[in-house]
């Protein structure tokens, strides 16, 4: 799977379709993978991106422990990255957490 370089570490991602974008935020002792069948599904009409936490899955592990408003800003800057403006969010658990971040 893909990562992108932030000035976070490496954010693992995977991405799929075209169109306005959509990002999937997971819950706690998950990863972005718990999306799968909803890239599969909305990557059809849209820019589907799922996205893992410093720390989880594919993505670094941070140097010290993060904080909400920390994961949201690595994952905000992997999104630039990226080149996604103005996605809707979509979050499971700590993902709506941490998308209200």
């Amino acid at each position: 799977m893909p990562r992108i370089a932030t000035p976070h570490g490496h954010i693992g991602y995977t991405a799929a379709g075209s169109g306005p974008a959509l990002v999937f935020l997971h819950g706690v002792g998950s990863d972005k993978r718990v999306w799968a069948e909803q890239i599969a599904h909305f990557s059809q009409r849209y820019r589907a991106i799922a996205l893992d936490y410093p720390g989880y899955g594919e993505s670094d592990l941070p140097a010290n422990p993060l904080g909400r408003p920390e994961i949201a800003a690595a994952l905000w800057a992997a999104l630039m990255a990226l080149q996604v403006d103005r996605p809707h969010v979509i979050g499971l658990s700590m993902g709506g957490v941490i998308a209200l971040e």
